[in-house]
């Protein structure tokens, strides 16, 4: 390690760190779905 860098450890609450968690899932999955075709509302309700 250099002599700049610096450690920490921060502690989440656990509801915090739950959703933080959900967040990354959503993320992925956004990142997974991101070449699939855009359709409309009614489209998806006609389906």
């Amino acid at each position: 390690m250099s002599e700049t860098t610096k450690r920490s450890t921060i502690y989440f609450d656990p509801q915090l760190h739950a959703a933080l968690a959900e967040d990354q899932e959503d993320l992925a999955a956004f990142e997974d779905r991101v070449a699939e075709p855009t359709i409309s509302y009614e489209a998806l309700l006609a389906d």
